[in-house]
């Protein structure tokens, strides 16, 4: 369930919907690794204003504990022209062998499918 928080390290980044890897379809969710003494900053960006950010990246089945399998380091904020639009779009540009599943997945291609269209990206 997704929750609002004031600091943007306490918890999970995680995906709401499943992702299929083999067999298997798992929710994917980067854990954040802070070095302690962690002071809470509003924001992600004000936090990459001081220090690097590392993140665990894991994986997990509805029966399975989070298992990792990547780390992500933030390094930088690499604000984006006015004019630009940066969109995220996991139907059309997914990893070999990690795509969008589960029973939501026709909602979900249709949504995409729309915000490509709405955009001019179609």
């Amino acid at each position: 369930m997704p929750l609002l928080r004031p600091d943007a390290l306490t918890g999970a980044y995680s995906t709401l919907l499943a992702y299929r890897t083999g067999e298997c379809e798992r929710v994917l969710a980067a854990f954040p690794m802070l070095d302690p003494p962690h002071t809470p900053r509003p924001t992600l960006w004000q936090e990459l204003a001081c220090r690097p950010v590392l993140f665990r990246l894991c994986a997990a089945a509805s029966d399975e504990l989070w298992r990792p399998f990547a780390s992500l380091t933030l390094e930088a904020v690499h604000p984006a022209p006015a004019e630009a639009t940066v969109s995220y779009d996991p139907v059309a540009n997914s990893l070999p062998g990690l795509r969008p599943a589960g029973r939501l997945n026709r909602l979900r291609d249709a949504a995409y499918a729309g915000s490509r269209r709405g955009r001019g990206a179609a």
